[in-house]
């Protein structure tokens, strides 16, 4: 009986938590910055040089290590779910959209009843919005598209997986500026990374702006530049590699090297395509901090790096030596490498290991530059504020409090505990999840357990049986 009643109190003092219930911060007072948010596709814990990577990211790796490293950052496992969460600050299951992604030939999208971040800074003030890169939050109705979602400018293309060279997705171009197709020929992380600089070269010096920069790489397919190739090693004479996986200790066979076929992107290996791709990422986004410093914003610009989710392995990626990939719940599926800068009023060179989310980005934010009395018990997530190292005593920082973290319908995280596929874990003892405690730990186990049941129960929501949830095989881009 006793043992019921302790498991009922932590149940509570669980749900309490879910419910968003947390200290408030004061807002920046100060000029508003510009808010610039720089989401890359599949990168793994493992692909950073500051976490250990070979791969050199020397613009990552600086960023984070002189800014503020967020090292306990949370995610959804995949691609549309992630996009989700961070533009509304809720979770992707009350919109139907925790699993998979908006695929060619499915015809729904986010809700259009949801808000987004740029909806709310459109009301705070922010005349400037862009989205640039992948949008993959619904292409079937002009509904589902950027400029009808808060935001005032668009460049990039709808789905994932394009073509970096051709731009094509399942035969058709993908590639737009604002409601029209664009024709423009590149490497599309050389494209994405052009037009966020001239975004930025264009902003008005006095009006803070909004940049959302959401780049396709180092996502499959596999296609790099042959200068990033040579690089990472490339070697004519060892020739271009055609499977099977080497990262499963397969032998490994390669064909002939084509100098026309390394141009559009293949390498001796997987893991060497996918380096070169994160080394053109990496210069890219220096490119984008090289533009805010030029035209000298960089020092009241708020800029957020992190990945959607973590790396896919067989694609070449590492998530080590975290455990698991892209589309799992462990943490080398939704613990990404994350770090945030704003030099103005961030320490430099600080480490925070508090739990953070991509649900918390928006009430941050609003917390940030937000009209008085904006309810931030509407989200999901909370502010991470007071997290924050600000050099202003304003904005001290404060204890991590206790909160659940929903990681999808099979787990959810706390500071210390995992559930994760019915197994659980410890992670101030076992970060890399090697011991499952359910069996040993029987009542804290039921009580994670009750406590995700509740999350499934309240956030999943199931996908409405009518046609805008439907596959077809006849569709057609907004701008074709």
């Amino acid at each position: 009986m006793m043992a019921r009643k302790k498991k009922t109190q932590i149940f509570v003092l669980l749900l309490l938590v879910v419910c968003g219930i947390s200290a408030a911060t004061t807002g920046y007072e100060g000029n508003k910055p510009n808010i610039v948010i720089v989401l890359v596709d599949d990168m793994g814990w493992g692909d950073v040089g500051y976490h250990g990577s070979k791969i050199a990211t020397p613009v990552i790796d600086e960023f984070a290590t002189e800014g503020v490293m967020l090292e306990n950052f949370y995610v959804s496992p995949a691609c549309t779910p992630t996009r989700v969460s961070l533009l509304t600050g809720r979770y992707a299951g009350r919109y139907s959209l925790q699993r998979g992604v908006i695929t060619p030939n499915r015809r729904d999208g986010l809700s259009t009843d949801a808000k987004l971040i740029s909806d709310v800074l459109k009301e705070a003030g922010y005349e400037d919005r862009a989205c640039i890169g992948k949008w993959h939050l619904g292409h079937s109705d002009v509904k589902y598209h950027p400029l009808n979602r808060g935001f005032s400018y668009f460049y990039g293309h709808y789905g994932g997986m394009v073509d970096f060279y051709t731009h094509i997705r399942a035969g058709q171009l993908d590639w737009h500026r604002n409601f029209e197709t664009s024709y423009d020929q590149g490497y599309t992380t050389h494209l994405i990374a052009t037009e966020a600089v001239r975004f930025i070269e264009n902003a008005e010096a006095e009006k803070p702006f909004f940049l959302y920069v959401a780049f396709n790489a180092p996502h499959v397919p596999l296609q790099a530049e042959s200068a990033e190739l040579d690089q990472n090693g490339f070697l004519m004479s060892k020739g271009l590699y055609s499977g099977p996986d080497p990262i499963k200790g397969d032998q490994a066979n390669y064909l002939p090297a084509d100098r026309k076929l390394r141009h559009f992107g293949q390498g001796n290996s997987r893991r060497q395509t996918y380096a070169a791709m994160v080394s053109s990422l990496d210069k890219s986004f220096g490119r984008i901090l090289m533009a805010l410093e030029e035209c000298g914003m960089r020092e009241n610009t708020l800029v957020l790096f992190m990945s959607d989710n973590g790396g896919h392995l067989e694609n070449g990626a590492s998530n080590s030596p975290l455990r698991g990939e892209k589309g799992k719940l462990y943490e080398g599926g939704v613990k990404v490498p994350a770090a945030i800068q704003w030099p103005a009023a961030l320490k430099s060179g600080e480490i925070v290991r508090d739990l953070m989310a991509h649900i918390d980005v928006l009430p941050s934010l609003v917390d940030l530059v937000g009209e008085p009395g904006h309810d931030l018990q509407q989200y999901d997530g909370r502010s991470f504020l007071t997290h924050l190292p600000f050099k202003s005593p304003l904005h001290a920082q404060t204890e991590a409090s206790s909160r659940l973290l929903y990681l999808g319908t099979d787990g959810l995280v706390t500071e210390r505990w995992k559930l994760a596929y019915d197994e659980l874990f410890d992670l101030s003892t076992d970060p890399y999840e090697k011991i499952d405690l359910s069996a040993s730990m029987p009542l804290l186990y039921e009580s994670l357990l009750d406590s995700l049941n509740f999350f499934r129960e309240n956030i999943n929501v199931p996908k409405k049986a009518d046609k805008s949830y439907q596959v077809t095989s006849e569709w057609k881009m907004p701008g074709q």
